[in-house]
């Protein structure tokens, strides 16, 4: 059990910034064990007298019937909701499948809440053969099964007992006002009964109605638990907001006050909601706001905001269906800016090799006709290196709004060369470290002709006799840039 000391520093620290909800959990946290913790709201009510810890009313009137709701009753839902019905435990929708319902989307995938513990849910599965998929979940309380070819992600309703910025140690309770209460935003902390009734503590719905983005409680102090909301503001601003100017000040003065929690969050999960902000809509004002808050030396973005190139690149991002990586670029003026966010935020090798090869091209692209035959020798002198060069390309392409030459090379087939290693070896009679500089002296010869010497005509070329050198002062090659197989260790 926690130590009255501790318990008291608490308290104070909660009147100082958590404010009168974080005092009511960690009064009920005072009378239980950590080990194996559960209590009610009745038991937190008898803690506080009512004129402090006033929970307020959930939406009552809001009764959801659509038929994107309706469609979400698949066999393995049905199966859920009769097997919890019958040990009488609750079980509602929550966060992503709430929010759209209210936009009438239908929801891609769906979450559920429950009063119900894991050990609870793990024996009602045991015991009716369904498939657990993972226990990975457990100790926070998520229980997945398998029904009918359908995953079904079940979480048991709990609170933050200890948080660091990153990651917290939870509790369990039954109480759904205490679940939506640790949540981020508001619109993520509503609840749908599975006959439609909708449980809404903290105004989520409003705020939705009014495309406001605002966070459970004091902003502050939600982003305290896990700064990594920093992120999930901005992009949840971009899937809701519909001005992208219609920020709160005081949010954004909490999320500058902040920034520097962004630094203990693994690359991994930066890169995750960055992906989804470069995804979705107000790119460039999203990442003009996160620099003004601070945010860019955190997520290894250089100091200075090429806002113009960004502003241009974005606008062209709305009809090209770039790649997320491909906005990124305007970011960046040197390779080794590059190499430094990719290190920071572990972005995979194929979005690591777009980034790379804009940056690299960005500030040299050829301009006129000539530009096709440029960007021809760029590809085909490459792409017996790296065949994931057209795309790359591609992305270039958008990333100039070069939309003539990328209706070109869209169904474009790279030309192959039609020599090979073992041929040239054996014709020339010449081994080891000869060889690739006779493949290169070849393959300039046929870049020569326009890419249209066949095997026969090459293998004409050269000989037992051939002097190399004097060939390769005859045809001059070009060399491609592209990222490393293997990214430099920094």
């Amino acid at each position: 059990m926690w130590p009255l000391q501790r318990f008291c520093g608490v308290v104070h620290r909660s009147f100082n910034s958590l404010g009168l909800l974080e005092i009511f959990r960690y009064r009920q946290l005072s009378n239980i064990t950590v080990s194996k913790a559960r209590f009610s709201s009745k038991a937190a009510s008898q803690m506080l007298s009512a004129d402090i810890c006033k929970q307020p009313e959930p939406t009552a009137d809001v009764k959801i019937n659509t038929p994107q709701f309706q469609s979400l009753f698949t066999e393995g839902l049905k199966t859920v909701q009769k097997l919890f019905k019958d040990n009488n435990y609750e079980l509602r929708l929550c966060g992503g499948a709430v929010r759209d319902l209210l936009m009438n989307k239908e929801p891609k995938d769906i979450d559920l809440a429950t009063v119900a513990t894991p050990d609870q849910m793990v024996a009602m599965f045991e015991k009716q053969n369904i498939r657990l998929i993972s226990a990975n979940g457990i100790s926070h309380g998520t229980v997945t099964c398998r029904i009918a070819e359908q995953n079904m992600e079940i979480t048991t309703l709990r609170i933050d007992k200890v948080t660091d910025g990153r990651h917290a140690e939870v509790v369990f309770t039954d109480d759904w006002f205490l679940d939506a209460s640790r949540r981020d935003l508001t619109f993520n902390a509503m609840f749908l009964t599975l006959d439609g009734q909708l449980i809404d503590f903290y105004n989520g719905k409003d705020d939705l109605e009014n495309l406001r983005v605002k966070f459970v409680g004091e902003a502050e102090q939600r982003i305290k638990e896990d700064f990594l909301r920093i992120l999930r503001y901005f992009r949840f601003f971009g899937k809701i907001a519909d001005d992208n100017t219609k920020h709160d000040v005081e949010t954004l003065n909490c999320i500058t006050k902040n920034a520097h929690g962004l630094a203990g969050i693994s690359g991994e999960r930066l890169w995750m909601e960055l992906k989804l902000i470069l995804s979705g809509r107000f790119v460039f004002e999203s990442f003009k706001c996160m620099h003004q808050c601070g945010l860019f030396p955190y997520l290894g973005l250089p100091s200075e905001l090429n806002s113009d190139l960004l502003e241009n690149v974005c606008a062209k991002a709305r009809h090209l269906n770039m790649h997320h990586v491909t906005p990124l670029a305007a970011l960046f003026n040197t390779l080794n800016e590059v190499d430094i966010c990719c290190e920071k935020l572990k972005l995979s090798n194929a979005e690591y090799h777009i980034l790379w090869f804009i940056v690299a091209y960005k500030h040299t692209l050829p301009k006129g006709n000539d530009r096709f035959n440029a960007y021809m020798e760029m590809l085909v002198s490459g792409y017996r290196f790296r065949q994931d060069l057209l795309s790359n390309l591609h992305e270039l392409l958008k990333f100039a709004g070069d939309i003539e030459a990328l209706d070109y090379f869209t169904n474009f087939k790279v030309p192959s060369f039609p020599l090979g290693g073992e041929e040239v070896k054996s014709r020339g009679q010449i081994k080891g470290k000869q060889i690739a500089p006779a493949m290169s002296t070849l393959f300039a010869i046929w870049r020569h002709s326009g890419y249209t010497l066949s095997k026969q005509q090459l293998l004409e070329h050269f000989g037992p006799d051939t002097n190399w050198t004097d060939l390769q002062a005859m045809y001059p090659q070009i060399e491609t840039k592209f990222a490393p197989k293997k990214r430099r260790k920094l």
